[in-house]
């Protein structure tokens, strides 16, 4: 799964995804519902193999298209700040630790994102991704 592309790379892909997050607010849609969609899409695989530039389609046009498949909500659970957080996350998590999108969805709970938001965004991406990795391991190693 890893590919060849620079940290500059990646830091853009993490960024992209964490717009694509954000956009996923003027979609008006659930969030949870929103991320989870996107993190089994093609596009999330795209990203996770490293040829998303080759394929690149705006993140207008990817928010329209996952959001379209998105349960509508009146009220939203997250702001911004913290959904461009946690686009950014999964995506640098997925490349430090060579996990595909869809795993990494599984194994860490937005729920648990937004809950440490105010401890990891704090944290350089690396040293957030190393802290809920070891957080996940220990957990994981106690079942």
């Amino acid at each position: 799964m890893r590919s060849s592309l620079s940290e500059k790379e990646i830091l853009k892909l993490c960024s992209i995804q964490g717009d694509i997050f954000e956009c996923s607010l003027e979609k008006k849609v659930d969030e949870v519902d929103f991320i989870g969609n996107y993190m089994k899409s093609r596009f999330a695989k795209s990203m996770d193999q490293g040829d998303y530039f080759l394929n690149f389609e705006d993140k207008i046009s990817v928010t329209e298209q996952i959001g379209a498949v998105s349960k509508k909500t009146k009220k939203l659970s997250y702001d911004a700040k913290f959904l461009h957080f946690a686009g950014y996350f999964y995506r640098y998590y997925c490349y430090r630790y060579n996990k595909p999108s869809i795993l990494v969805w599984k194994e860490i709970p937005i729920s648990y994102l937004k809950e440490s938001y105010p401890v990891l965004h704090s944290l350089d991406i690396e040293k957030a991704c190393e802290t809920v990795y070891e957080v996940f391991l220990r957990f994981a190693v106690g079942k």
